[in-house]
């Protein structure tokens, strides 16, 4: 036992048996909400757990104003803690804890509604819940029944505001030297005004991401590079389509096209192609359309390569720009060639540009 006064409040098999349900009901829980967070389409920063340790435990019987308040009455002996990227997502995860789990209206607090313009810190949602009747006979969870524990929701802003907060070592405005009051209220709200800036700079770019396949369809002219201008490019346009088709034919036999570009693929696309000066959509096209008997001659220049189950859409794209760095003045080639491979070497790649113009002047 400890010797503060409310080490004596905690009997011994109270406890284990407390942080014995504590300690095996968090995985579960913890695993239980992905699943549902996942089957809702939201993708979590993180999910945390913690037991009480016994000094804190017994340090709130302590400071606690009401006599008789015991362990019995502790509502976080086990914590569960659901940090989301976005505030809005925050209410996502709320709606599913309250249709999932009882939850205690009593004990449980929305902090982010305490709005007052001089409040101290950046708050989040706190729910005390118990496992629901019928969920605990679905999932065998009948010894934790009676067991309340807490579940916290906040934004990773939220999350570093706490974490800092908590390691300088100040609760409340009251503690703090006058002085800083004022700055800590600032940085708070330069916190919460980050978080919805971040918010809505999400949703333009799913906007964007939603129409940039119009704009590239009607003026592509008007459509710089960017990772979701190429994924776009590449999945709709028929002059790719056409130009996949002959070099899955002529190197690798024939080979599925994959149906969607990958983020990663479109991204490294985008670069090479800006680092080759391609500013917009429609200066790729038009390069493309210009070159596109000599880029099937260059292509045709090639003796099969291995064979490949697939090759990623817009992987034309890839050895047309090897045609283009073969085609650039020396120095600026062979940088630009060292970019896409390492397989190719400069001299030959300007050998199969050369055969390739040939031939296409001759078809």
């Amino acid at each position: 036992m400890g010797d503060t006064v409310g080490s004596a409040a905690i009997d011994d098999d109270e406890w284990q048996q407390a942080t014995d349900l504590a300690a095996s009901l968090g995985p579960k829980v913890c695993e239980w909400i992905l699943e549902l967070t996942s089957d809702a389409g939201l993708h979590l920063h993180s999910i945390e757990k913690r037991v009480k340790s016994r000094p804190h435990a017994e340090q709130k019987i302590v400071n606690k104003v009401r006599g008789d308040y015991s362990l019995k009455d502790m509502t976080d002996i086990l914590g569960v803690r659901i940090i989301t990227f976005f505030p809005d997502e925050i209410d996502v995860v709320a709606s599913l804890i309250e249709q999932e789990f009882d939850v205690d209206r009593g004990n449980s607090v929305d902090k982010r509604a305490l709005l007052d313009p001089d409040r101290f810190g950046y708050l989040s949602l706190h729910y005390v819940v118990r496992v629901q009747r019928e969920q605990c006979s679905l999932r065998d969870f009948k010894k934790y029944q009676n067991f309340r524990f807490e579940i916290q929701i906040r934004t990773i802003l939220q999350h570093a505001w706490a974490e800092i907060e908590h390691d300088l070592g100040y609760k409340s405005k009251e503690e703090l030297p006058s002085g800083f009051q004022r700055r800590f209220s600032r940085l708070a709200g330069l916190l919460e005004l980050a978080d919805t800036e971040f918010q809505q700079i999400r949703g333009d770019l799913q906007n964007y991401q939603a129409e940039v396949g119009n704009a590239v369809r009607d003026e592509p002219g008007d459509v710089p590079v960017n990772r979701d201008s190429i994924s776009a490019f590449i999945s709709e346009s028929d002059l790719i389509r056409r130009l996949d088709a002959k070099l899955a034919k002529e190197i690798y036999g024939d080979t599925r096209i994959a149906g969607k570009p990958s983020r990663k693929y479109a991204s490294r696309l985008a670069v090479l192609l800006q680092e080759f000066g391609f500013e917009s959509v429609g200066q790729i096209e038009n390069s493309l359309r210009g070159r596109e008997a000599l880029f099937v001659a260059f292509l045709a220049q090639y003796k099969a390569l291995q064979q490949r189950e697939t090759v990623p859409v817009g992987g034309c794209l890839l050895f047309y720009l090897m045609l283009e760095a073969a085609l650039r003045p020396e120095e600026e080639g062979r940088r630009l060639l060292s970019q896409i491979t390492s397989t190719l070497s400069y001299e030959k790649a300007r050998a199969r540009a050369a055969a390739a113009k040939v031939e296409a002047e001759a078809g």
